[in-house]
C-alpha cells in the first residue's frame, strides 16, 4: 500500500509543476514569437527615427538612435532568455526533488525495518547468552576483588575445595578425593565464600563425651596440657576447653587449639589431637560411656512393668 501510494504521487507531483511553471511561460513564448523590431528600412519606431535623407544617408544623430533601439531589443531578448530559462530549470528541480522525496521516504522504510530486525535479534541473544555474559562479568568483578587466590583452600555454598585455578567464566576447585569441579563465576560470585587459607590460623576442635561422675576439672586440665605438648600446636592462642553439653548419661567436653598452616599441616594436627586425648583419658581412667537406656517390660497380666536397665554395646 505504502508503495503504491508513492507512486501515485510520483505520477501526480511532476506534470502538475511542469503544467502550472509553463502556464507562467505562456507570455513569454507569445513575447518570442513576435519578430523583433529590427534597425533597418523596416524597423518599426526606430525606422521613423532613422529615414535617410534626401542623398540617401544617416546622419550622426540618426546612426546613433538606431545603436541604442538595437541596444534596447538585445536587452529584451536576453531578459526573457534568461526568464525561460530559470523557468525550466525550476521545472528540472521540482522533478528531481519529487524523485529525492520518494527515495528518501524508501530508504527511511528499509533503515527502519533493519533497526527493528536488530532489536528483535538483539533481545532474543540477549536472553540465550544471559548467563554466559552474567558469568564473565562475575569473572571480572572476581579479579579486582580477589576473595581467595591459586591453592587456597576455600568452601562455596557447601562446596569445599582447593583453588586451582579461576578463568574468565568459571572456577576450578579440587575436592579431597581429588575430583575436580567446575564452579560457573557467576555463582561464585552470588555465594558465600569461605576461604580456610587467607588466614594461616586455624582453629580446631575435639569433642569427649565422659561420664556424669568423672571429675571434670581434672579431665579438663589432662586434655589441655595434651594439646599444650603436641608438635603443631601454636602455644598463642593458647589450648582451651569447655563443657559443651551435659546429657542424661554423659558430659561432652571440647578442647581447643590452633594451628599455623604455614608450618604444619591443619588436618594431621587435628587427628593426632584426638588420638593423643583418647589414650591419655584411657590411661587416666577417664569413663567415657556410651549411651545407656531404660527400657519397660511387663510381666504376664498383671498389668506392672519392672524397669529393666541395659548398656547399649560400645
Amino acid at each position: 500500500m505504502r508503495s503504491v501510494a508513492r507512486a501515485c504521487f510520483g505520477r501526480l507531483v511532476g506534470p502538475v509543476c511542469v503544467g502550472l511553471l509553463l502556464c507562467g511561460a505562456g507570455p513569454v513564448a507569445a513575447q518570442d514569437a513576435e519578430p523583433p523590431d529590427l534597425p533597418g528600412p523596416t524597423g518599426g519606431a526606430a525606422a521613423g527615427a532613422a529615414e535617410p535623407g534626401d542623398d540617401g544617408t544617416l546622419t550622426l544623430e540618426q546612426a546613433a538612435a538606431v545603436a541604442e533601439a538595437a541596444a534596447a531589443e538585445s536587452v529584451q531578448v536576453r531578459s526573457e532568455d534568461a526568464s525561460l530559462t530559470q523557468r525550466l530549470r525550476l521545472i528540472l528541480a521540482a522533478v528531481d526533488g519529487q524523485g529525492s522525496l520518494t527515495a528518501q521516504v524508501e530508504a527511511g522504510a528499509v533503515i527502519g525495518t533493519v533497526l527493528g530486525a536488530a532489536g528483535v535479534v538483539g533481545i532474543a541473544m540477549g536472553f540465550a547468552f544471559r548467563n554466559v555474559i552474567e558469568s564473565y562479568i562475575a569473572g571480572v568483578l572476581l579479579a579486582v576483588r580477589q576473595p581467595f587466590r591459586a591453592r587456597d583452600l576455600v568452601e562455596i555454598d557447601g562446596t569445599v575445595g582447593t583453588v586451582l585455578r579461576m578463568t574468565a567464566s568459571e572456577t576450578i576447585l579440587m575436592d579431597a578425593n581429588g575430583n575436580h569441579l567446575r564452579l560457573p563465576n557467576a555463582a561464585v560470585f552470588n555465594g558465600t565464600v569461605l576461604n580456610y587459607t587467607r588466614n594461616p590460623l586455624r582453629r580446631f576442635t575435639v569433642s569427649v563425651g565422659v561420664g556424669t561422675a568423672v571429675d571434670l576439672r581434672a579431665a579438663q586440665d589432662l586434655g589441655v596440657s595434651i594439646l599444650q605438648r603436641m608438635k603443631g600446636v601454636i602455644d598463642d592462642p593458647a589450648p582451651s576447653a569447655t563443657l559443651a553439653v551435659l546429657g542424661d548419661s554423659t558430659v561432652t567436653l571440647e578442647f581447643f587449639g590452633w594451628v599455623d598452616q604455614s608450618q604444619a599441616s591443619f588436618v594431621k594436627v587435628r587427628s593426632e589431637a584426638h588420638r593423643l586425648i583418647k589414650e591419655a583419658f584411657d590411661a587416666a581412667g577417664v569413663e567415657m560411656p556410651s549411651p545407656s537406656y531404660q527400657v519397660l517390660l511387663e510381666r504376664g497380666g498383671a498389668g506392672t512393668a519392672a524397669p529393666a536397665q541395659g548398656r547399649a554395646p560400645a
